[in-house]
């Protein structure tokens, strides 16, 4: 009985028991292709395109700003020590230059990178600072662009790659199928890893645009900033007239300097003539007298 039991029981095992075949290469193909990209990444559902309720603005500040020459350089360095002192978080110098034609004409240029709130501190002070240096504000611009769209998309390739990338990952790992299939599928993935850090880093500039605004700050010399109110129209006869008198002392320079040479020469030619004249005079034989008969 015990011997009986024993053959059905072993029986029964080998019958349900069966050997584990070679991976199927066709197996293998299928899993890849399934995680293959479709055909247009661009066309994606229609849930991931929907543009957000509030718009998605990057803003752009400008400002021109004159003053006097003498005070340029501090200003600039009032406004690059506020950005710094903020942090970067809040703010950040992304560029800066000084240039002097001569000591009354002083040009710069500030660029920033900064929150919505510290540009609208920035705003509250800066009149209050030109004003105490003897400045003001020439020219305020404010501009943006709608980036709400382009971040939609965006992210909706984003999340469509990181599921391909998932999918490739998955088949690599579950049918390993033949040498060559492993190369297509490591070739693949890593193809899908570089374009998904592509837009990750697009994602995050373009997120970076909306969250901080660019400032950029122009300062200038104004000709008459240190002259106005009602004695404006006389300093301005007066440097008219210094500028008058200086081209025209110019001009003259410029004549004698031309003319300088050719009286040099004409004056030699005049005060040797007479001389030579007389010299020749000396040297010839002094003439005959004939008898009268």
């Amino acid at each position: 009985m015990r011997v009986l039991v024993w053959v059905c029981a072993t029986v029964l095992l080998f019958g349900c028991s069966k050997p584990a075949g070679k991976p199927n290469p066709a197996s293998a193909s299928a899993d890849a292709a399934q995680a293959a990209p479709p055909a247009k990444p661009g066309k994606a559902d229609s849930s991931s395109r929907l543009v957000p309720s509030a718009p998605m603005l990057a803003y752009a500040y400008q400002f021109g700003v004159e003053a006097p020459a003498s005070r340029i350089r501090d200003l600039l360095a009032e406004h690059e020590n506020a950005c710094n002192n903020a942090g970067p978080a809040a703010c950040e110098v992304t560029g800066s230059n000084i240039e002097q034609a001569d000591r009354d004409q002083v040009t710069a240029t500030l660029t920033l990178k900064a929150t919505p709130a510290w540009v609208a501190a920035f705003r509250k002070t800066l009149a209050d600072d030109l004003k105490g240096a003897g400045g003001r504000i020439a020219k305020t611009s404010v501009t943006s662009e709608d980036l709400s769209v382009q971040i939609v998309d965006v992210a909706a390739h984003l999340k469509a790659q990181t599921a391909l990338r998932d999918r490739l990952e998955e088949a690599l790992q579950r049918r390993p199928g033949k040498t060559s299939d492993l190369v297509d599928l490591a070739t693949d993935l890593a193809k899908a890893q570089g374009d998904l850090d592509a837009m990750q880093s697009e994602l995050a500039v373009l997120q970076k645009r909306v969250a901080t605004s660019d400032v950029t700050i122009d300062y200038g010399t104004s000709e008459n900033i240190m002259s106005g109110g009602t004695w404006a129209p006389l300093a301005g006869a007066v440097h008219g007239f210094v500028g008058t008198f200086v081209t025209a002392l110019a001009a003259i320079v410029y004549v004698v300097g031309f003319a300088l040479p050719f009286a040099i020469v004409v004056g030699l030619i005049a005060w040797a003539t007479p001389r030579f004249r007389r010299w020749r005079a000396s040297r010839r034989p002094p003439e005959r007298k004939t008898p009268t008969a």
